[in-house]
Formats: structure tokens, sequence, C-alpha cells
């Protein structure tokens, strides 16, 4: 379990989870690279499971890995405002990051 401002801000603003619902019923995956970290992962346990986000830079590209529980709903936001349902399951998704 996190507590205080920054772990707060490693969760939601770093690692990207964000609740969008009590209960994590519904979540918002947007991770945001920067600040000479090269890889970062975080977790949530729920009610309905494991919530997860983590992201890896290698050679340019943003790889994110991110687990949903059954019966809830997730949106991913990668760079450029790109947003994608996300069902529940684990799923790894890549984007440029160059231009």
């Amino acid at each position: 379990m996190r507590s205080g401002r920054v772990g707060d801000w490693m969760y939601r603003y770093l690692a990207g989870l964000n609740p969008l619902e009590p209960g994590y019923r519904r979540t918002e995956l947007r991770p945001r690279p920067g600040g000479g970290f090269t890889h970062v992962r975080a977790t949530h346990e729920s009610l309905y499971g494991t919530h997860a986000c983590g992201w890896r830079i290698d050679a340019g590209t943003l790889r994110v890995d991110v687990s949903v529980p059954p019966n809830t709903s997730s949106t991913l936001v990668l760079p450029g405002d790109v947003r994608i349902d996300v069902p529940p399951g684990q799923h790894t998704f890549g984007a440029s990051l160059s231009g």
C-alpha cells in the first residue's frame, strides 16, 4: 500500500496507475516516462484483483505492460494522447518516443 505524496506521485504520475472509480472498478493507465527513469512498475491489490501498469524504454520505444482484473475496465493513454480501451487480462503495448 502506498502512502504520502511521493508514493502517490509515483503511482499516479510516473507509473500511471489512476483509479477513476472507487475500488479501482475503472482505471486510467497513463504512464509518463522521463526524469531519467528507464523503467517503472506499480501494482495495486483491489477487491477485483491485481491492477498493474509498468513501462520500459528500449531503443526509443516505450513498452507498456498492464494487468486488468476481471469485472473492471481500463483505458491506456500513450504519449500523443493515444487512447486504448483495455479489456481484463495481461497485455503489452508499444509506442515510439521519437517525434
